[in-house]
């Protein structure tokens, strides 16, 4: 499950009340904001687009900003975080926001989606002249499924000719593309918005109902999985509450009783005769839901009001409500509030991994350190938990996980080890794999003029390569031993903090800014942007074993490698001398977990490393994958390296086989 905040772009926030925290928006806010949210592992930011305020005495949302504009600052001063801005589709044409979005990618490569908003608020745009009258309440899904129908040919394809009813493109041509796939967010709540959701976006945010009864959602929740089910696709449901938490029921309860005291009643009424313009909302539409008098005051955000422990069981609940992805958060004070969540809720929650929670309360949460003869223990014993339901399941390390969770929990590891990567690698093979490295590169002397890759160089795609260790290394060689400057090679990684580390250490390089590097944001398992038959060399080194499908990347690795193309993979692997084997398995679950603690702050993602190593195939095992994957294997199929603690697997593709 997946928590966010909902930023306030806005001035006050989501209350419209005299009595709660009076502040006006500003990039500097929201900086504290998202970098608290991003320190205490929240997966998303989303930021609203608001165009004219609501008046009243507190001149609600009278003072906005701008949420492309806002977004790209807030991507440059963040690493991990997913942000989502909003784009009012009559505002801005989608030509031109699909580029502003592939610019922010940019920016935070693969972290950037839009949230599509199609208006209810028939002032924002009269003021300006584009309002195109109420009929518009009638087709604005239609006008809504041209728009992003658009931006995706541009993202794809790179040029559009759409032929539509509101949108006509001619040779209509963008470049570059995004990094990754730029996700589609949309809010609607009326049974045709819904029906959009599930067809056009990838989630869809549902407004929680009523005080304290975090499931009453369900209902919409079902709503939305019926339309995706009839769509036949997944589209998750994100719950937006507003949280007001403090040490007891009594005094949060008190805050709440003073807003609702507060209530801006010009502001309000100005709200309610906007959403009365909507002659096609039915009792579900935002515009009808905002307005209930039992909780205008915040637009009857579902709202959890109480202790820190109340309200984290409280969010529990609405994780564990059908239908419900992940969840949207709004604060009477961000701040404060964020801090709280983060440091007095967040550690409550049964539904949030170790993984997402905080470093320094990871820490404090860990069991007993295992020490030597206990990490063996658990090494020569893999704990193995039954599935509990139909779901494919995988190892993560020692556990058996659902394999949508391995994905989140590796990125989650690999979040945490970025900048410590080298370290990391030194820990697990005492330094060596460096000269592994350097072995590996050689053996496959890229950049050789051959008759299936000519003098035109080589096209080479390096995947979990997200530092550059291997890339560079494979350029040097390719240009100062074979000559070969116009050999190129893509950096692919699933994680963008470990491809934001990457570009980093290439301005120390000769590479810097060079076009002979590009950097992808993808999963192995499902490369789509690199067309079939493109690739001359395909490298992964100490990544494979941590893919969820292992068979699926190694054939999606075959399908874009070039007949003649060279599979190329650097992995720890499994040492034959039970003597030896013994002392690197002492060494490896006793030791570096331990490291990592001492050194890095955080022993369980170097746990894990060290039992992925152990679930990893051995040689023989991974041999038969690559063959039966398409390739030929050389020889035996690979080459040990230190006694067998690591190992280089080759295949080639067939020349024949197209």
């Amino acid at each position: 499950m997946e928590i966010g905040v909902f930023i306030p772009i806005g001035n006050n926030g989501w209350l419209i009340s005299t009595n709660s925290p009076q502040y006006m928006p500003s990039f500097e806010l929201n900086k504290q904001i998202v970098q608290k949210a991003e320190k205490y592992n929240l997966d998303f930011a989303l930021s609203m687009i608001k165009l004219r305020g609501f008046g009243g005495k507190t001149e609600f949302w009278d003072h906005n900003l701008e949420s492309f504009t806002l977004m790209a600052g807030l991507a440059a001063v963040t690493s991990k975080i997913k942000l989502f801005a909003s784009t009012a589709i009559l505002t801005l044409p989608p030509a031109l926001v699909a580029r502003m979005a592939t610019t922010i990618d940019s920016i935070a490569p693969g972290r950037f989606g839009i949230n599509i908003v199609t208006g209810w608020q028939e002032a924002e745009y009269s003021q300006m002249g584009i309002w195109p009258g109420n009929a518009y309440f009638g087709y604005r899904y239609d006008y809504a499924t041209e728009y992003v129908q658009v931006m995706k040919e541009l993202w794809v394809k790179g040029v559009s000719n759409f032929q539509g009813k509101h949108f006509t493109m001619k040779d209509c041509k963008m470049s570059p593309q995004p990094s990754k796939e730029i996700k589609i967010v949309a809010a609607g709540q009326s049974g045709r918005g819904m029906e959009f959701a599930s067809q056009y976006a990838d989630f869809n945010f549902v407004m929680g109902v009523g005080i304290n009864s975090p499931t009453a959602v369900a209902p919409a929740n079902e709503r939305l999985v019926e339309a995706a089910k009839k769509a036949e696709r997944d589209v998750g449901a994100y719950v937006l509450f507003m949280v007001i938490a403090d040490e007891t029921d009594e005094l949060a309860q008190a805050k709440w009783d003073s807003y609702r005291e507060g209530a801006d009643v010009d502001a309000l009424a100005w709200m309610a005769d906007q959403g009365s313009k909507d002659t096609k909302a039915d009792g579900s539409a935002t515009a009808k839901a905002i307005n209930l008098p039992e909780g205008a005051v915040n637009f009857n955000q579902g709202t959890l009001i109480g202790s820190y422990a109340k309200v984290a069981g409280l969010l529990d609940e609405a994780a564990g409500t059908p239908g419900t992805k992940g969840i949207m958060l709004t604060f009477d004070d961000f701040l404060i509030g964020l801090d709280n969540f983060g440091e007095k809720i967040q550690p409550l929650m049964k539904t949030l991994r170790p993984l997402l929670r905080p470093r320094k309360l990871q820490c404090l949460s860990a069991q007993t350190p295992r020490y030597f003869s206990h990490s063996m223990r658990r090494a020569e014993s893999p704990s193995q938990q039954p599935a509990t339901n139909n779901e494919r399941t995988t190892h993560f390390g020692f556990e058996t996980v659902a394999e949508a969770e391995k994905e989140a929990r590796v990125a989650g590891v690999f979040d945490n080890v970025a900048a410590s990567y080298d370290t990391m690698n030194d820990f697990m093979s005492l330094g060596i794999h460096r000269l592994w490295k350097d072995h590996f590169v050689r053996s496959i002397n890229p950049g050789l003029s051959t008759t299936t890759t000519p003098s035109a160089g080589w096209t080479m795609l390096d995947i979990a390569g997200g530092t550059g260790d291997i890339a560079f290394r494979l350029l040097d060689h390719a240009t100062q031993i074979n000559n070969s400057p116009a050999s190129t090679i893509t950096i692919s990684d699933i994680n963008p903090s470990m491809l934001a580390e990457g570009r980093k250490r290439s301005l120390a390089t000769s590479y810097a800014n060079s076009p002979r590097i590009s950097w992808l944001v993808a999963n192995a398992e499902k490369l789509d942007t690199i067309p079939s038959n493109s690739i001359d060399l395909y490298t992964v080194a100490f990544g494979i074993r941590n893919f969820t499908n292992k068979d699926v990347a190694l054939r999606e690795a075959y399908r874009v490698l070039k007949p003649g193309g060279v599979f190329a993979c650097l992995e720890f692997s499994g040492v034959k001398n039970p003597l030896l084997d013994a002392i690197y398995k002492r060494w490896s679950f006793g030791a570096i977990p331990l490291l990592g603690q001492l050194v890095a702050g955080d022993r369980e993602s170097y746990q894990y490393l060290v039992e992925s190593i152990e679930q990893f195939p051995k040689q023989e095992q991974f041999r038969d994958m690559i063959k039966e994957a398409g390739f030929v294997v050389p020889g035996k199929g690979w080459e040990d390296l230190t006694f067998g603690v690591a190992a280089i697997h080759k295949g080639v593709k067939p020349v024949e086989k197209l």
